[in-house]
């Protein structure tokens, strides 16, 4: 997908700046779904957490 690596850079970016790893999942998340509105919610978290290593336990 066109967006993976904003997707990643936004997830790492955040992470790097000692935000919560939640924190960078939503905003991993949001911009994911900013670019595809279609896709289902629960497919979308499972698609940013596969691209971002993001554990599922935490969100």
């Amino acid at each position: 997908m066109c967006c993976r690596v904003a997707v990643e850079r936004v997830y790492r970016e955040l992470c790097a700046r000692a935000e919560p790893p939640e924190w960078a999942f939503d905003a991993a998340l949001t911009l994911y779904r900013h670019n595809h509105p279609d896709v289902p919610v629960e497919l979308a978290a499972r698609e940013v957490r596969d691209w971002t290593g993001h554990p599922a336990l935490l969100h």
